[in-house]
């Protein structure tokens, strides 16, 4: 059955076949069952299989019970069909199998993997309950393959072992930078100066460009393709840089995901510390590096919230074998509070699952609501002082 789908990049359009609309009765018996020709099975991180789109950029986890109906899906078969050859080969009755095999052509028709046919969504819940849950944002892509290239050729220049002993050597400085940040701001008098807002801005705009540059190096440096850079408005206001990194779900190991994901963070480490050896020489001005140093160190920590998706957070994901954990657990506290049907993969969940999800997804929707609700009160005392 389906589980989580990685973020999707802005692929190709393909030219789309008139859409069957359907409900909670379909399939029918007769009705033809085929997987897009964009999509094929692959196995990923953790060994996983799943199903990855080239049109659309998804990737889909899927059981092996899922996996080995994909030759027929693939060819094109009949409900009825793929029922009763389900119910022969396990031995349960066409109606155990129905029960089971429903939800999960459903979630492929919801996940658009099925050619021709489009789910039908009535009211404010059910478009709520059958989405993705994520942050609320829009994408403005700025370059796709030539940043590629650059990332490429600046990966080849770590290749071999002495390489490999480079790039650790700068996450060790970024650890090491961070702890001096902290220490100094705990041991040392910072008086940030406020007036010097403006000289973070001017830091940050080439700090996020190397942050994000360094995710796309560690993609090309493990093999996948770092295959769109661009400027995503969160909540449709604020702008955070990004480099999609979809493809490193096609890694296999947990260790070259997770570093692709903290190489940011690890040359922020390397600016903080550069910060605080200044503040600690005496040299510049203290109150500007402390702005800088206040500043960094809040950002800091926020790329490492775990009520968002941050790298952080998708770093400790990948380090628990938990892949998309906080999408899970929101969809799964979405759809029970809405009472709608959980998609075919949450079906089976443990105790311990559910309890994780129920807290875990709770306690992110409750920030996300927190969130808006600081938004939303700074527009409006935004907008009160200006009219």
């Amino acid at each position: 059955m389906p589980t989580t789908v990685e973020p999707p990049h802005h692929g190709r359009q393909a030219a789309e076949p008139a859409p069957v609309v359907t409900d909670a009765q379909w399939p029918a018996d007769d009705d033809v069952l085929t997987l897009r020709p964009s999509v094929e099975l692959l196995t990923g991180a953790d060994g996983r299989s799943m199903l990855f789109d080239s049109e659309s950029g998804k990737y889909v986890f899927v059981s092996a019970g899922t996996c080995s109906l994909v030759p027929q899906l693939t060819a094109g078969v009949q409900y009825g069909r793929l029922r009763e050859d389900v119910a022969r080969r396990s031995g349960a009755t066409t109606a155990q199998v129905g029960k089971a095999l429903r939800p999960m052509i459903h979630d492929l028709l919801r996940l658009e993997l099925l050619e021709g046919a489009a789910s039908r969504t009535t009211g404010v819940t059910s478009r709520l309950a059958r989405s993705q849950i994520k942050m609320p944002h829009v994408r403005l892509p700025v370059s796709t393959a030539r940043a590629d290239r650059v990332f490429a050729a600046v990966a080849g220049l770590f290749r071999g072992r002495a390489g490999g002993m480079a790039l650790g050597a700068l996450g060790l400085l970024g650890a090491a930078g961070f702890v001096t940040a902290l220490s100094t701001m705990f041991f040392a008098r910072v008086v940030p100066d406020l007036s010097a807002v403006w000289v973070v801005y001017l830091v940050m705009l080439p700090q996020t460009l190397l942050h994000e540059a360094a995710h796309g190096v560690l993609c090309r440096y493990y093999g996948v393709p770092a295959r769109e850079v661009g400027v995503a408005l969160w909540f449709y206001v604020m702008p955070i840089a990004y480099v999609d990194r979809s493809d490193a779900v096609r890694l296999h190991r947990r260790w070259p995901r997770i570093a692709i994901l903290i190489a940011g963070p690890a040359l922020d480490g390397v600016v903080l510390g550069v910060i605080a050896a200044l503040l600690l020489s005496g040299t510049g001005d203290p109150g500007v590096l402390a702005m800088l140093l206040v500043f960094q160190t809040f950002m800091m920590f926020m790329n490492f919230n775990p009520m968002l998706p941050t790298d952080g957070q998708q770093a400790l994901e990948n380090a628990l074998g938990k892949l998309n954990l906080r999408s899970r657990a929101m969809t799964y506290v979405l759809h029970r509070l809405l009472r709608k049907p959980l998609p075919s993969a949450l079906h089976r969940t443990t105790r311990g699952d559910r309890t994780l999800f129920w807290g875990y997804g709770v306690a992110c929707l409750a920030y996300m609501l927190l969130v808006f609700g600081m938004v939303g009160v700074t527009l409006y005392t935004v907008v009160s002082q200006l009219f």
